[in-house]
């Protein structure tokens, strides 16, 4: 008896194994073919959807007037259709005049498909079917896009019956029949027959226009009045409705007596016109900003005195305002005159001359921007320039800011004194001469700012601040640093803004960013007279810029125009 481990353990025989390798591969053909079946089943089923939707993209090409006529292939087929209408018929055509399938689709055809079941183009009922006999067909349709951008041209599509007029007049245009060459002609009585013109189809009304557009107004801008205009037939009318209101027929102007929603339409016979839209219009009050203070004028004057060459000064005057806001009025007295009332001022029309006849001992000129509306604006406060009233030869034409160089170079010779104690003295005497009805400070600086009052002011140009300032500017001495840029950004520090400014130094800036500083005063209308007291030529390219810019003039100072008696009498002492 064999023993029973010895037979668990023993192998395969040559017949066993050969009887597993078939059933393995009996097996295994097996799945392959429910594989491959699974696979075909999956591929009609996408070609039936498939041909379920390009049939349905036939009938709408068809419908817009597309045919097939020599198109066999299933690509030749679905290209057909990506065709666009000519571009001239396009105006007049009535339907779809585009491609009616996307331009990437493509039919995969191939010989291996022959029994299969394949998508067969019916050149009879004008469609897709399945076939599984010889023909060639698509075996599937895929999108290729390599294709999209592919033009296929254009075809000439059968117009239907109606169109697009391309007159003026009617929207459509019917095409008549055309009669069967075959059949007979028949005879047919037109007594009493009704027109065979198609009926006119109502046409849509355009809004009416309204002459305000709605939005905020000021009260005081109301009563209003509103009016509307149609732009379509005489025979139409226009309705409209005032906060909610019935709608009642619009027959004149309507007047608004404040805040108030207003819509309107155009309406006429229904057989012939559709209602417009409707415009609303929405209408609110607010009261008005209070009045603003009108800028005063700028006076200027051709010479600061008269002089033996100078018999004769003219003087203009210029309006920071509109010419709707404001007009200009002024007063011219004799220096020691008093003006009078302001309702006898008159009105300014342009420059005009002043003769040293009629003031010998010079004159003052007074003036203010007068208010056009007094709802939105006041009258300016009054400007002033008189003649004597001079820094250097430079006019004082309005509220005016004086800017002193105190860097170190002021303390150069300039005669028997100092640069910086002649201007002193010069500055002194130009604040006691200011005229009234006008303001004024004065500002030094260095490399920084080197003096102010302190409060950054301008004050009234009376006996009491005259002579506090003049006591102030006598007792200040020089220092170093030659900034531009701190002098000119020292104007728009003081209330009110100057009218005028006068810069005097002796030297170049020290650097370019008082260019930022000088656009500022320009944009401010602020005007910039310069004084160089014996600068070179670049610094006085400088100074004769800034003043060019601004609309002031420059002055140039040497030795020779200050008068130094001591000078002469030590000079009279060596001889």
């Amino acid at each position: 008896m064999q023993n029973n481990f010895t037979s668990r353990g023993r192998g395969l025989s040559l017949l066993e194994l050969l009887v597993t390798i078939s059933i393995i591969g009996v097996l295994a053909a097996g799945v392959s073919m429910i594989n491959a079946n699974v696979h075909e089943k999956a591929r009609i089923a996408k070609l039936q959807t498939d041909v379920k939707t390009i049939n349905s993209a036939i009938h709408q090409f068809i419908a817009n007037g597309g045919n097939f006529t020599g198109a066999k292939s299933p690509q030749e087929i679905i290209d057909r259709m990506k065709t666009q209408l000519a571009v001239d018929k396009q105006s007049q055509f009535v339907g779809f005049t585009g491609s009616t399938i996307d331009n990437r689709l493509s039919a995969r055809i191939s010989d291996q498909s022959r029994g299969k079941l394949v998508a067969v183009w019916n050149e009879v009922g004008c469609c897709f079917g399945l076939s599984n006999s010889s023909d060639l067909g698509a075996t599937e349709f895929f999108l290729d896009d390599l294709l999209a951008e592919k033009d296929y041209g254009t075809e000439g599509r059968t117009l239907s019956i109606v169109g697009y007029n391309d007159k003026p007049g009617w929207i459509w245009k019917f095409a008549d029949g055309v009669a069967d060459a075959k059949a007979p002609v028949t005879d047919v009585g037109t007594s009493g027959m009704p027109d065979t013109a198609p009926p006119a189809l109502p046409q849509k009304l355009l809004r009416p226009v309204p002459s305000k557009y709605g939005g905020g107004f000021p009260a005081d801008s109301y009563p209003m009045d509103l009016s509307f205009t149609n732009p379509n037939d005489p025979l139409t009318m226009i309705m409209y409705s005032v906060d909610g209101g019935s709608f009642i027929q619009y027959t004149g102007t309507l007047t608004l007596n404040g805040a108030a929603r207003v819509e309107a339409y155009v309406t006429g016979d229904p057989g012939k016109w559709i209602d417009s839209e409707r415009t609303v219009l929405i209408f609110s009050a607010y009261d008005p900003p209070p009045p603003r203070l009108l800028a005063p004028p700028l006076i200027n004057l051709s010479s600061a005195r008269f002089d033996d060459t100078t018999s004769e000064i003219s003087v203009s005057i210029s309006d920071r305002n509109s010419a709707t806001e404001s007009s200009l009025f002024y007063s011219i007295i004799a220096i020691d005159g008093v003006h009078g009332a302001k309702d006898t001022w008159l009105p300014y029309g342009g420059a005009f001359q002043a003769s040293v006849d009629d003031y010998p001992d010079g004159f003052e000129v007074a003036s203010y921007a007068k208010s056009k509306d007094t709802r939105y604006y006041t009258d300016s406060e009054t400007a002033a320039a008189r003649t004597g009233a001079t820094f250097y030869d430079t006019a004082v034409v309005g509220n005016i800011l004086f800017v002193i160089d105190a860097s170190s170079s002021m303390g150069a010779s300039f005669g028997s004194v100092s640069k910086f104690d002649a201007t002193i003295e010069e500055l002194k005497a130009a604040i006691a001469n200011l005229p009234s009805g006008i303001k004024f400070s004065a500002a030094f600086f260095d490399e920084g700012i080197h003096w102010t009052d302190g409060s950054f002011k301008l004050r009234p140009s009376n006996l009491l601040f005259k002579a506090a300032m003049i006591h102030e500017v006598d007792r200040l001495d020089y220092d170093s640093g030659t900034n531009y840029e701190v002098a000119l950004s020292l104007p728009v520090m003081f209330d009110p803004i100057p009218d005028q400014v006068v810069l005097l130094t002796d030297g170049e800036p020290s650097n370019n960013g008082y260019l930022d500083d000088l656009a500022t005063l320009v944009d401010l209308g602020i005007r910039v007279d310069t004084i160089g007291m014996n600068v070179d030529s670049a610094g006085r390219a400088v100074l004769q810029n800034i003043a060019d810019v601004s609309g002031g003039g420059y002055r140039e100072v040497g030795e020779d125009d200050y008068d130094d008696d001591d000078d002469d009498d030590d000079d009279d002492d060596d001889d």
